[in-house]
């Protein structure tokens, strides 16, 4: 009788537990389309943002691999070693975080951001202390570097503060 009564009662919580669950996707699914006009217009304002970004380091990408075409392997001859090393390492680092930001948006902006920050700061150290990058632009690219990891590091705190249901939503690999 014991062990019958035990079954029973397992049996009546699972039925509760199941019915639980049945009730919390009903209602999932009730909210979903608020929900989704609520995401819809930072979506929409994101991706492009989003492709904005992919696309300047795609770019810079590229002007890392006309660097490497045009001069050779390691082509920052003036700098010292391990300095030419790592912009030589951007064609290939600042590849990733394209892709990244536009696959997985949030990984992206995570990888976008190291790259950035340790750009800008090898790249004043290399004008300031250094004194490589003297060309007549050379203190114009650099503002403008700055201000664009400026850009990017507003963009990751505010969607820092955003659940990560709603990043998710930023870019699908299925978007057109």
């Amino acid at each position: 009788m014991v062990k019958e009564t035990t079954w029973s009662k397992l049996r009546e919580l699972w039925a509760i537990r199941r019915r639980c669950k049945q009730i919390q996707s009903e209602q999932g699914e009730a909210a979903s389309p608020r929900a989704s006009s609520a995401v819809a217009p930072t979506a929409l304002l994101s991706k492009p943002l989003f492709v904005c970004f992919s696309a300047c380091f795609f770019a810079a990408c590229l002007l890392h691999a006309r660097d490497m075409w045009h001069h050779g392997w390691l082509p920052y001859h003036s700098a010292p070693l391990p300095l030419n090393c790592y912009w030589t390492a951007l064609v290939i680092l600042d590849f990733i975080a394209a892709v990244l930001l536009l696959t997985r948006p949030r990984a992206g902006l995570a990888m976008a951001l190291l790259v950035m920050g340790s750009d800008v700061a090898l790249n004043v150290f290399a004008r300031f202390d250094l004194h490589l990058i003297q060309h007549a632009g050379g203190a114009t690219l650099l503002l403008a570097q700055l201000l664009f990891f400026g850009l990017m590091s507003a963009v990751a705190l505010y969607f820092s503060g955003r659940p990560e249901a709603d990043q998710a939503n930023l870019i699908t690999p299925n978007d057109p």
